[in-house]
């Protein structure tokens, strides 16, 4: 069996020498904020939201929407009985 190994492509904001990652270790950097170093030795780090806490947000916004969805056909619907009702009198 053979292990593939995809890697990633980076460029240092300092010096700007291009070097490779595999995709696993880019992805675990990503996540922690962990510092790490291009072969020159500048030390770098990503700072923006990571995959995982963007799908969690996104997640929930979802149930959040889906929640005041919900009420909203309650309200519907306690609307349409009492207007049901006020039509029978």
């Amino acid at each position: 069996m053979i292990n593939q190994i995809n890697y990633v492509e980076l460029s240092c904001n300092n010096c700007g020498i291009i070097f490779f990652l595999s995709d696993k270790h880019v992805n675990t950097l990503r996540e922690s904020k962990a510092t790490f170093y291009c072969p020159n030795g500048h030390s770098l780090s990503y700072t923006g939201k990571s995959s995982s806490v963007i799908i969690s947000e996104l997640e929930n916004k979802c149930k959040a929407t889906e929640k005041r969805c919900e009420e909203t056909a309650m309200e519907k619907k306690a609307a349409e009985d009492k207007m049901a009702e006020l039509q029978k009198r």
